[in-house]
């Protein structure tokens, strides 16, 4: 019998790791809005992160498709956990580079698979980051450690407790609504 892990290393990383990261990128995030302004952005090349759940991936096509008409079809990338890029291909939305694979077999493999998207994002001035995550804090961690603090980093916040804390890692919110459906809560 084969275990999936994707679901428990999420909920790991969620519960030993997931409040004292937040809690450090945003006390770091303060520090640096300090001494440094953003400015306002003009998205060029955006990031979408959602690891799991590749069903709302489906319900996020109108959005996806829409952000690509925009900003153009080569400026859209894609992160998710290996195993859930085959989605992306049958949608046909995406080149294989531009779908960044976070490989969760092992934590060292994962972190430097995190190191070379981080790379990846760096590289190709990645602006926009959109954090497609919900219920969990690997999302608004990946999304500001990918994009850092000079990236626009939008995300799924709730104003029920059901959504954990995160911290002020967002720049921009996308109010979740469990009444509504998803695909048009990624559309706002």
């Amino acid at each position: 019998m084969k275990i999936d892990f994707k679901p428990l290393f999420l909920l790991n990383i969620d519960k030993y790791l997931g409040v004292p990261l937040c809690f450090m990128f945003d006390a770091f995030n303060k520090v640096q809005g300090y001494f440094f302004s953003q400015k306002d952005f003009y998205s060029k090349k955006v990031l979408i992160v959602k690891f799991a759940e590749m069903g709302a991936t489906i319900h996020a096509y109108s959005t996806i498709r829409n952000l690509q008409l925009k900003v153009g079809e080569k400026n859209v990338y894609f992160v998710c956990f290996k195993g859930s890029e085959e989605i992306l291909f049958l949608m046909k939305l995406f080149s294989k580079d531009q779908i960044l694979v976070l490989d969760f077999s092992n934590p060292w493999r994962f972190l430097w698979d995190c190191l070379a998207a981080r790379s990846f994002c760096r590289s190709r001035k990645i602006d926009t980051i959109l954090d497609f995550e919900f219920f969990s804090r690997a999302g608004a961690i990946l999304s500001y450690f990918l994009g850092g603090f000079m990236s626009r980093r939008i995300g799924l916040v709730s104003s029920s407790k059901k959504k954990p804390y995160c911290g002020d890692l967002y720049n921009d919110n996308i109010n979740y609504n469990e009444h509504t459906h998803i695909s048009k809560i990624y559309e706002s």
